[in-house]
């Protein structure tokens, strides 16, 4: 009688089945245990490492790498154990789909038990926040290319005004790929259910490189909107700017004419409200836009809308 199974393993999503007749046979004991570093040993848990079986064409699995650079891998549970005793693991730095990735492959046969892999990373930065609330929903952050540090060149094709955007892991650690070592950087994260933000500058890419940052605590700054029309679409948006940084944040609005800012740093803010009526078939709508200026802290503040 015809059956199939899934493989179910810890560690490694299997994309691939395997069928039998029969029951299949009992899992051979094989565990390997891939490490990922850097040329100087540093871990490199940012990695994609993928595993295939050279015996079984078209069997590949995605396989989770720890904080530590490491996997754990149990090729027996991927499909039958006589068909999987030699396997082959292979690291990619920037993705098997750009020109930059760097790449290491090893094979391994049964019974080995440990792979190193040791990839070349380019210059990154990765950033641990300091006081991040374990609870904390994903937080997209801004990592801004500023002036080339003293004593530095840089290269062809680096990007001299760049901005990156990476998510905050709930550990409160965010790692940003493919940077220049000639620049400093400076980071931007608002944290609004928080009260929160994190604004640091200064930072610097290298191999492995790591930055600690803090949460600091922010102003609240609560508004409303005079002229709306109702049914209106609102947007309210903050705005700060100095010579060497520009920093945005997005209020929570009431659907009425009330929102608020939470977690700004204190200084001169432009507010901006843009409103519009939504689509109804005739056309485009009329517009409607006020602004206003406003240090923090403060107090509740009033803007008016007009067509434009």
């Amino acid at each position: 009688m015809a059956a199939a199974g899934i493989a179910v393993i810890v560690g490694c999503i299997v994309m691939a089945v395997w069928f039998d007749s029969g029951d299949p046979p009992a899992p051979l004991d094989w565990t390997v245990e891939v490490t990922i570093r850097s040329p100087e040993g540093d871990p490199l848990p940012y990695a994609d490492l993928i595993a295939s079986v050279p015996a079984l064409r078209g069997l590949t699995v995605g396989c989770d790498v720890d904080e530590e650079g490491r996997s754990q891998a149990e090729p027996a549970m991927w499909a039958r154990p006589e068909d999987v005793r030699e396997v082959t693991f292979t690291a990619m730095l920037g993705g098997p789909s750009k020109r930059s990735a760097r790449i290491a492959t090893k094979t391994v046969y049964y019974p080995a038990t440990h792979v190193t892999l040791v990839l070349d990373p380019e210059p990154s930065l990765t950033l641990e926040i300091a006081g991040w609330p374990a609870d904390a929903a994903e937080v997209d952050c801004q990592l801004v290319a500023g002036p080339v540090r003293p004593g530095k060149t840089p290269g062809p094709g680096v990007v001299m005004s760049g901005v990156s955007s990476e998510a905050i892991k709930p550990s409160g650690r965010v790692r940003f790929p493919a940077l220049s070592d000639a620049l400093s950087y400076y980071l931007w994260a608002h944290v609004p259910a928080h009260d929160a933000y994190v604004l640091e500058s200064g930072l610097e890419a290298g191999k492995a490189q790591r930055h600690r940052v803090s949460l600091r605590k922010g102003h609240t700054l609560e508004g409303s909107i005079l002229g709306l029309k109702p049914g209106q679409d609102v947007d309210v948006t903050a705005f700060r700017s100095t010579d060497d940084r520009s920093l945005s944040a997005y209020a929570s609005w009431d659907g009425k004419s009330s929102f608020v800012f939470r977690g700004l740093p204190a200084g001169e803010w432009r507010i901006d409200v843009r409103a519009r009526a939504p689509e109804n078939g005739k056309g485009p709508q009329p517009g409607y836009f006020g602004r206003r200026k406003v240090t923090l802290p403060a107090g509740p503040i009033k803007i008016r809308v007009k067509p434009f």
